[in-house]
């Protein structure tokens, strides 16, 4: 086991310094860590603290610290909000999602009607050779928050037909914005395995709703058990963003750790806690948009031919209740 350790430790310490770039060990491997007891997890909480933090361009890597030997790390892709530009303006939920013995990536907002950058930022650590062999790319998932929210389908869809997911695909959207890039043929072809849960945390004055419910009624295909649209009016839209107490972002990380759980490990006990929780038919729950509330409701369907050229011809304004 020594000589076996010893040469793996030989091998790495080759491939960094053939690197462009130097990049530190990613993890330290313990070949004797034991798998977490699923019976006997409580969702929305820590599983391991240790964790180390990665910088790329325009990116940033969180990962244990330690991962088992025989084991590569399911994959999540994080697009933060419009502008976000530092990893630390999400902290709570990063460091969470690593905890829970996953890779993510966050990728800094591009701040374009495209999803095409995003990608590109999210390409350049999955490519990276050091760094992809602890991945399992039959494992995936996409998060994103406000314009991340929206973008994070188009993400899915890009990376799914580039070979990743065909062993577990969510994407978890907070209150989203437009889609971008996202056809209607798009939507009709999205991977069949994703699990989907949109949460919306604000009425007024953010996000308007009818976009969220209109990517929701796009992803029908996929079948009430594998959607769930939760709705928490109270929270405010910038709810994900921030390095509060776990214990503060529960109505976030309980449904999400779940769902990393039932999509990743097929975990039946997880079920209920991520995509059982709202509502399968959320245009009945009274969310009848008032169009004066909306700070950007003049931009439902684009206010500009970049925008509007980047919804696809979809039109996110058309929900009625």
């Amino acid at each position: 086991m020594k000589f076996f350790l010893l040469v793996i430790f030989t091998y790495l310490i080759i491939m960094i310094m053939g690197c462009e770039k130097s990049y530190k060990e990613i993890s330290t491997i313990d070949p004797n860590l034991n798998p977490i007891d699923s019976q006997k997890r409580v969702y929305g909480k820590s599983l391991n603290n240790e964790i180390e933090i990665q910088s790329f361009q325009n990116s940033t890597l969180y990962f244990p610290k330690v991962i088992k030997l025989d084991e590569k790390l399911p994959i999540v892709l994080f697009a933060p909000g419009w502008s976000s530009q530092d990893h630390s303006n999400y902290k709570t939920l990063l460091t969470f999602i690593a905890s829970q013995g996953y890779a993510v990536i966050y990728a800094q907002s591009p701040m374009e009607y495209s999803a095409n950058e995003s990608i590109s930022r999210f390409s350049r650590v999955l490519n990276d050779n050091l760094v992809s062999r602890y991945f399992d790319k039959s494992k995936l998932g996409v998060i994103g928050h406000s314009s991340g929210g929206g973008i994070a389908f188009k993400v899915m869809d890009y990376f799914s037909k580039h070979g990743y997911g065909s062993a577990g695909r969510f994407v978890f959207s907070m209150d989203p914005w437009f889609a971008f890039d996202m056809s209607k043929e798009d939507f009709e072809n999205f991977p069949k395995n994703t699990k989907v849960v949109i949460q919306q945390y604000n009425r007024h004055n953010t996000t308007d709703p009818r976009i969220a419910l209109t990517i929701f009624d796009k992803l029908s295909i996929l079948g009430d058990n594998n959607c769930d649209y939760q709705v928490y009016l109270d929270l405010g839209h910038g709810y994900p963003a921030g390095s509060n107490p776990y214990e503060q972002k529960e109505m976030m990380l309980k449904p999400l750790d779940a769902l990393m759980d039932y999509t990743f490990f097929a975990n039946q006990n997880a079920y209920k806690i991520a995509l059982d929780i709202g509502s399968d038919k959320p245009y009945k729950d009274n969310l009848q948009p008032v169009a004066s509330s909306y700070t950007y409701d003049y931009r439902c369907n684009g206010d500009n031919d970049d925008l509007k050229s980047a919804l696809k011809g979809l039109n996110y304004c058309s929900i009625v209740l």
